[in-house]
């Protein structure tokens, strides 16, 4: 795609976004608007409702009481002449009892609601007909301890034949909702009893309330329906700019990428022609710097880039040959310094004895080395293991020389440690390199089957008895070589029996480390040996090597060198 094509689409793009942007936004600020305004005039509206309820209540107390008054009066009548129409029968024959009830009854609903209740009462205060049947029967005081708040109006009756006013009305023992009451109670003329007439100031203003709340709903749902199509109108409106707006960023767009595209399109694609040289290799590239500032500065960059890269690649040229001439260097060093390492021959694997010994480097060139060999015409066998510090060409010279040094001084002396002490005097002497060596020395007796031993810093000897038990021997704590002049070593003897072995080995078999940094450890090592100590040497030695390496999945962290003797008879 042309860069004028892209430039067009991530403007169009950018226009788009914006325009959506800013219509979602103003969608999004008018809903919210919307709903706070639906959500305040909901609870203002609620605040008024309790208010008016309340102040309808206040201002209608008066009028229920007289309402109250005149209907117990009405009733007391009412009550009179039945009972004086119907003087055959008692008030406590059911029949009579229970026209009366529906005369109580029927007095104590006002627009179908129950806004309170009726009773007729003796002389001495008992309830002898009760518009609900389960208050029938109880006398004063049974009566008063269940509605407790009637207790002063009702004890007025002892003194005049009339009683009224307002009480708490709650069922004693039966919660603590309390409800306010009117009480009228007064004497039913001609007769012996009392009518009493109890109302309820909030059921009685239930059905008014009602009414009320739904009036006040229908006019909230107007005022709502009203602000609902004036919100739709809003959204319309947003719409419709949202639209046109889009519209002109779109061509303002087009306009704009036109315009730009043809100012730098042309820049850039010869750009483009000369970064493929460079990506073919050639760096001579010389641009012509015009187009905006910001494009100069991008061709200049370009130019600079090409003739940095060309100095580079002549320096990397350079460094390449330079690394590869250190390299080969490196492998010959390696070369020579592997052909150096003794190789077992039949004079050191036969019906007698067995030996192997092998050596990997952890880098090109390895600090480790190992020696066996013979002196005294054959009659001594001289076993060597050491480990130069460090892993660098000064290791690998160094190790030269100590390996020459050893192999001259066991040619002169039978006692390993008057030959640690000799080579500790010569390679301290001039050390400005502070180069040592741990060596552990072994020279074995053919003709008396004992070993004499010395350990200069080195790892100890194992020793495996007949194939079975082993013991560490020879850990002397003295200076490696090359350290400290003037160091004196310790020989020791032992003698090794048919089917007894030998294992020498360097740091690099026990500190070997795997990937998640867990070191190879002393135990390992030894459990590898155990199991398989009855192979020969050589199996021997290429089994336990190849465990450390696969340990160490191929990254070795030092040079691993392992050297094993084996007396067969």
């Amino acid at each position: 795609m042309k860069i004028r094509n892209k430039t067009m689409l991530m403007l169009m793009t950018v226009a788009i976004m914006l325009t959506v942007l800013l219509t979602l936004s103003h969608l999004v600020f008018e809903i919210v608007q919307q709903r706070t305004y639906e959500k305040n005039t909901q609870k203002e509206l609620l605040k008024f409702n309790n208010w008016d309820n309340r102040r309808a209540l206040s201002l209608l107390s008066p009028f229920c009481k007289e309402y109250l008054n005149h209907k117990t009066f009405k009733l007391a009548e009412k009550l009179a002449t039945f009972i004086n129409n119907n003087t055959t029968f008692g008030i406590n024959n059911k029949v009579y009892k229970a026209k009366i009830r529906k005369i109580l009854q029927n007095e104590i609903f006002l627009e179908g609601i129950e806004v309170g209740f009726s009773y007729i009462l003796n002389s001495n205060g008992k309830v002898v007909v009760s518009s609900t049947s389960s208050d029938e029967g109880l006398d004063g005081i049974a009566f008063i301890n269940k509605y407790p708040g009637m207790n002063k109006i009702y004890s007025e009756l002892s003194d005049k034949n009339n009683a009224s006013g307002y009480y708490n009305y709650m069922i004693a023992n039966k919660g603590t909702d309390i409800n306010k009451e009117y009480m009228v109670i007064r004497s039913i003329p001609g007769s012996k009893y009392f009518v009493m007439f109890t109302l309820s100031l909030s059921k009685y203003f239930k059905s008014m309330r009602k009414i009320l709340e739904a009036e006040r709903n229908r006019e909230v749902g107007k005022l709502l329906k009203h602000s609902e199509s004036q919100f739709k109108s809003k959204i319309i409106v947003i719409i419709l700019f949202s639209i046109v707006s889009f519209l002109l960023i779109y061509f303002l767009s087009v306009l704009l990428a036109w315009f730009f595209s043809n100012s730098i399109s042309k820049p850039i694609m010869k750009l483009k022609g000369e970064v493929k040289k460079i990506g073919r290799g050639n760096f001579n590239i010389s641009l012509k710097e015009t187009g905006f500032n910001e494009i100069k500065d991008l061709l200049n960059s370009f130019n600079f880039l090409g003739q940095e890269l060309k100095e580079y690649m002549d320096d990397l040229e350079k460094e390449v040959s330079s690394r590869e001439k250190i390299e080969t260097e490196l492998k010959i060093a390696r070369d020579v310094q592997m052909s150096y390492l003794p190789r077992v021959d039949y004079d050191f694997d036969n019906e007698d004895i067995s030996i192997a010994a092998q050596l990997i480097p952890a880098n090109v060139v390895a600090g480790d080395f190992y020696d066996f060999f013979y002196t005294d015409n054959g009659k001594k066998l001289v076993l060597l293991v050491g480990d130069v510090s460090g892993k660098s060409i000064y290791a690998a010279i160094f190790m030269a020389m100590t390996k020459t040094l050893l192999h001259s001084l066991c040619l002169q002396s039978s006692d390993p440690a008057a030959i640690l002490a000799k080579a500790n005097e010569a390679l301290s002497r001039n050390n400005e390199k502070c180069m040592f060596a741990t060596l552990f020395l072994v020279i074995y007796d053919i003709k008396s089957k004992k070993i004499k031993f010395s350990n200069a810093g080195h790892e100890p000897l194992i020793h495996f008895k007949n194939d079975s038990d082993f013991n560490f021997i020879g850990n002397h704590e003295k200076p490696a070589l090359g350290l400290i002049a003037g160091s004196k070593y310790k020989t020791e003897s032992m003698k090794v029996a048919d089917n007894d072995t030998l294992i020498l080995y360097t740091d690099g078999v026990t500190d070997a480390r795997a990937l998640n940094r867990e070191s190879y450890g002393e135990k390992q090592f030894v459990n590898s040996l155990k199991d398989n100590i009855k192979l020969s040497a050589d199996d021997l030695c290429r089994i336990v090597i190849k465990k450390v390496e696969d340990f160490e999945h191929g990254k070795l962290f030092d040079d691993i060198t392992l050297l094993i003797f084996k007396r067969l008879r």
